[in-house]
C-alpha cells in the first residue's frame, strides 16, 4: 500500500469511529451518520480499502473504545442485537467500493443503486444476526415481523437521505481522488 491509502483508511477509520455521535434528532429516534460513513468509504476508497476501514473500525471498538451504536465497545458488544451490522458494515463497504471501482464518471442514479445495494447487505446479515441474538442469546422472543419492523423499517426514512447525502458528496470526492 502506498501512504496515501494508508492515510485515507487512517482519515476514514477516524471519521467512521465519530459518526455514532454525530445524530440528527427526530421525533422516533436520532439517525446517526454510521451507514452514511459506511457508503461514503466505499463509494471513495474501492472495496479493498473501504473493507480494510471498516474492520479497523469493528477492532477499535471489540478492544473497549466507545465508537458503537449508543457509544458503546467491548468484547460483549458481540451478544448485542446490533453487532451483526457492524459486522454488515464490512460486507457493504466492499461491495459499494467494488461496484464502484468499476464505475466511471459519476453517475447519480448508478451510484444510489450502488448504495442501496450496500444497504441491503447491512440489514441481510444484521437483521438475522439480531433475529438470533433476541431469540437464542438473550432468550428474548421476537418474531421476524418485530425485527424487520424495529431493525429495518423505521430507519429506511433516515437510511433514504444518508443515501442521498453520500451518492453527493461521494461522487464529489470521488473526483478529486485516485487511487492505483
Amino acid at each position: 500500500m502506498k501512504t496515501k491509502d494508508l492515510v485515507m483508511i487512517g482519515l476514514f477509520a477516524a471519521l467512521m469511529c465519530i459518526s455514532p455521535f454525530i445524530s440528527i434528532p427526530t421525533p422516533s429516534m436520532p439517525i446517526t451518520l454510521q451507514t452514511m460513513m459506511v457508503f461514503l468509504t466505499g463509494l471513495t476508497l474501492g472495496g479493498r480499502r473501504a473493507a480494510i476501514v471498516m474492520m479497523i473500525y469493528m477492532l477499535i471498538g471489540l478492544a473497549g473504545l466507545p465508537v458503537f451504536s449508543n457509544m458503546q465497545g467491548g468484547l460483549g458488544f458481540v451478544f448485542r442485537p446490533s453487532f451483526g451490522f457492524v459486522i454488515g458494515f464490512i460486507a457493504s463497504a466492499y461491495v459499494i467500493g467494488k461496484l464502484s471501482e468499476k464505475q466511471s464518471g459519476g453517475s447519480y442514479l448508478r451510484t444510489t443503486v450502488i448504495c442501496i445495494l450496500g444497504m441491503l447487505v447491512i440489514y441481510a446479515i444484521g437483521l438475522p444476526y439480531m433475529y438470533l441474538i433476541f431469540n437464542h442469546v438473550m432468550g428474548v422472543e421476537h418474531g421476524i415481523t418485530w425485527v424487520l419492523l424495529n431493525g429495518m423499517l423505521i430507519y429506511l426514512p433516515g437510511e433514504a437521505a444518508k443515501i442521498a447525502a453520500a451518492v453527493v458528496i461521494g461522487t464529489a470526492l470521488k473526483k478529486h481522488l485516485t487511487f492505483s
